[in-house]
């Protein structure tokens, strides 16, 4: 067996493993859904482009195929590195996070992937077998799906919407939606008439289908009916003389319009309104989208901005909190994305990036319509209708991994029917192959060893960083030592996921040093380490609203006024809008004894967005301290109906001036909704106790025993103490 053929099999049995990475959870990881997918992913191309550069040397069959897709793929690449070098943060552009791991980093490995399987990949019978190792293992995740269902696993969002292995809903549904249409291809094409392989091919085309629908997700719902549509009116109108062809394609697309008719009709149905599932995919409103709609006009004035090569990819977060608005206080604080694949690349690599990104559609659509072209209409059909379908996905959402890998697999199988082999030049001696191959293996262990093996080091250290550590010396207690020691490690890690890791440090540093017991020399090491490594990133990227939020809020707790004023006043500067930094200032202004300074923000915050409610509650919680209750009934009645609603700031703030009756107006107006909650009596019991109602205090913790007997030690105990006076008030 010659060297290029083992070089070759090598390389296509790495390729083939690429299906199986969705079925990765790496629990050992920082976010183990997806930091396990991206690193075997980025080891797998990082293993095959090394093969391929000594197979392409002496195989000229194995070098690139000269396409336009091929090129505008690369150029696509080469102006987001662009867009990373003149933009906000080149480093989370160049690396990204562990949250997301894209960055310029991952986009190279997704192109690497691209032009090695493009390179190799060659003739439909191998994507044959390709495309039904990958449909087979859509069926062992559809069975973890089934296993989520029927209640025998978990779902990891929590709630109804399935997500398997994926561990995210959108993200499932996007697998299944191309693998819906694969089917739908395989189907079409690999079956030669065997009556079982179509039975086989349709069923995994509804059951990959059906767990599209069970993930809740309307993006990908709706991308499939339209998918499926367009499909169909390919079918009618390019296939002329194949009238059989034409039906099909016609009923599938009046098969849509009738079921989206028919859901439209029910769609105020009790049934439907109440049914999970068939109540979100009605509820579809433009009212519902306004999130959307601001955020994308917040990101359209980011690109006004740096229209020409954009902000690089990861730095969306710097818009949204320039552009932040206070309405969005129901929406989750800190965006990283514009959540619509068109603005999130015009944001990331400006009107280039966007164009070249584009392009990647406009040719390969060209590629399957063009005269002369190899696909037959079903396929045409198919395709486009699979390409439609992530597309209409992605208006919504962002790709990630698994999604870009079939988007480029998708695009790499078009490209290698549509193109046919026409490399040029002549191959090396095989010495000089040989030389090129050693020094390919050398160059690859380096890239592997920098841009992946440190970084799988720091996912798994910070793991043991933020996980409770038992003490070798001491079996039982917490050792906090050795968490700081596994931050030392990790706390100046140049690549992905820095600014989390310091995030990470700063948070766990902050609890440890507001909780007694601890080694105090352990904690001041621990806060000092905190403290050099967030100023270091601040140092590195001094307009970024999150971190001066992060490194204020942290300097509060610590004592540090001055360095707190000084990091919130950049962040305000930074995000006007932004009510979380106006709470920041003014807990910070109360601690420093400024009372009116408080009440300066916590005003500001509140009348930023009246409907917001928990501004409303810290307003009126700060009223209530300083003893202003004309303030603060004006803002508890009108919208509680009531001075003493059940909220715990409300609570803690009129235990803390000891107004006991309102206290336990609120805690007699909670046990009275949770009448067989436990905790609800025991708190009443607290209530009344501090009141010196001794006698109604012991009734509620009997009933407390008698809710939760695993409560009758405790609860007896204190009793005890109460009938005897020596519980402490």
């Amino acid at each position: 067996m010659t060297l290029a053929v083992i070089l070759r099999r090598t390389i296509i049995c790495g390729i083939f493993l690429t299906p199986f990475i969705p079925l990765i959870v790496a629990n050992d990881f920082f976010f183990p859904f997806i930091t396990g997918k991206n690193f075997t992913f980025r080891v797998i191309v990082e293993a095959i482009a090394t093969l391929w550069v000594a197979l392409a040397l002496i195989d000229v069959t194995a070098r690139p195929r000269r396409s336009v897709l091929l090129w505008a793929t690369g150029a696509f690449v080469l102006s987001i590195l662009v867009s990373a070098v003149v933009g906000e943060n080149f480093h989370k552009s160049f690396f990204s996070n562990f949250e997301r791991m894209e960055g310029w980093l991952g986009l190279a490995h997704m192109g690497a992937f691209f032009l090695v399987t493009t390179s190799v990949m060659q003739g439909e019978k191998i994507w044959r077998w390709f495309w039904n190792t990958s449909l087979a293992v859509s069926v062992v995740v559809g069975i973890y799906c089934v296993f989520q269902l029927a209640g025998l696993a978990e779902i990891h969002q929590g709630g109804t919407r399935i997500d398997a292995t994926l561990g995210n809903a959108t993200y499932l549904a996007v697998y299944m939606l191309f693998h819906v249409f694969i089917a739908l291809l395989a189907l079409a094409r690999w079956t030669n008439g065997n009556k079982l392989l179509q039975l086989a091919y349709a069923a995994i085309a509804v059951f990959d289908a059906v767990l599209i629908f069970y993930s809740a997700t309307r993006g990908s719902m709706l991308g499939l009916a339209g998918g499926l549509m367009l499909a169909g009116l390919v079918m009618v109108i390019w296939g002329k003389g194949l009238e059989k062809l034409r039906m099909a394609g016609a009923a599938m697309f009046i098969v849509v319009i009738l079921a989206a008719g028919f859901l439209y009709m029910v769609k105020d149905s009790d049934y439907v309104k109440n049914h999970e599932i068939f109540g979100r995919l009605t509820s579809l409103s433009l009212s519902e989208g306004a999130t959307r709609f601001t955020v994308w006009s917040m990101a359209i004035q980011g690109v006004m901005e740096r229209p020409i090569f954009g902000w690089g990819q990861e730095n969306f977060n710097y818009i949204f909190n320039k552009y932040y608005k206070a309405s969005m206080y129901g929406q989750e604080p800190w965006f990283d994305r514009a959540h619509n694949v068109i603005m999130d690349w015009l944001v990331a690599g400006g009107i280039v990036g966007i164009v070249l990104y584009l392009s990647l559609y406009v040719i390969v659509i060209w590629y399957l319509f063009r005269p002369g072209s190899p696909f037959d209409v079903v396929e045409k059909a198919l395709l486009i209708g699979l390409l439609a379908a992530h597309a209409f996905h992605n208006l919504f959402v962002f790709d990630q991994l698994v999604s870009y890998m079939f988007f480029f697999l998708i695009l790499g199988y078009i490209t290698t029917r549509a193109i046919p082999q026409n490399s040029i030049g002549t191959p090396v001696s095989s010495s000089t192959a040989q030389a090129a191959l050693a020094g390919s293996v050398v160059l690859g262990a380096l890239v592997f060893y920098f841009a992946t093996a440190q970084n799988i080091y720091a996912t798994r250290t910070i793991i043991e960083a933020i996980r409770p550590q038992e003490s070798v010396t001491n079996p039982g207690t917490e050792d906090i030592s050795i968490n700081l020691a596994n931050f030392k490690l990790v706390a100046n890690h140049g690549g992905i996921g820095r600014q989390e890791i310091r995030e990470q440090l700063v948070d766990f540093a902050n609890r440890k040093a507001a909780t007694p017991g601890y080694d105090q020399v352990v904690v001041t090491e621990l806060v000092q380490l905190a403290r050099d490594s967030f100023a270091d990133e601040i140092t590195k990227n001094p307009d970024d609203a999150r971190l001066r939020i992060f490194m204020g809020a942290f300097l509060r707790g610590i004592g540090d006024t001055q360095g707190a004023q000084e990091n919130l006043a950049r962040a305000s500067e930074l995000s006007p809008e932004k009510q979380a930094i106006m709470f920041e200032r003014g807990i910070l202004e109360l601690n420093a004894g400024n009372v009116q300074g408080a009440v300066d923000w916590f005003k500001k915050a509140y009348e930023s967005e009246p409907n917001f409610e928990q501004a409303r509650v810290f307003y009126a919680a700060l009223a209530i301290r300083i003893k202003d209750f004309e303030l603060a009934d004006s803002l508890l009645m009108p919208h509680f109906g009531t001075r003493t609603p059940d909220d715990q700031y409300i609570l803690q703030a009129y235990l803390d001036i000891g107004d006991l009756e309102s206290a336990l107006g609120i805690l007699k107006g909670r046990l009275e909704k949770n009448p067989n909650s436990a905790q609800a009596h025991i708190d009443y019991a607290l209530g009344l106790y501090k009141s010196r109602r001794d006698v109604e205090a012991v009734i509620e913790l009997r009933k407390a025993i008698e809710i939760e007997p695993q409560f009758k030690a405790q609860g007896e105990a204190f009793i005890k103490e109460v009938e005897a006076g020596t519980a402490p008030r």
